[in-house]
């Protein structure tokens, strides 16, 4: 395995995460309130596998369960940054 290919999947792993990581940072603002870390990493699970399924049924892409988990991780990231913000503006 050469350096390209490992870069090309690390790559797609990042992008991966940040797929759903948007979805994460507003989880805590349409809630109104602070979210725990798992509640973001499910929606992101539940969210995913929809995608996943449907790409496998509609056969459009390909069904990828490390894509589950990399934009779950992405949407709970996202939900841990969200509650920072939400913080900061019921702060203010």
């Amino acid at each position: 395995m050469g350096s390209t290919t490992g870069d090309g999947l690390l790559q797609e792993n990042l992008l991966n995460i940040l797929l759903l990581f948007p979805a994460g940072i507003l989880l805590p603002g349409l809630t109104g309130r602070k979210l725990k870390w798992w509640m973001g990493l499910l929606v992101g699970i539940a969210v995913s596998s929809a995608i996943e399924i449907s790409q496998l049924l509609l056969c459009r892409g390909l069904f990828e369960f490390d894509d589950i988990i990399h934009n779950s991780l992405g949407c709970m990231l996202g939900c841990l940054l969200g509650n920072r913000m939400l913080r900061l503006v019921h702060e203010k």
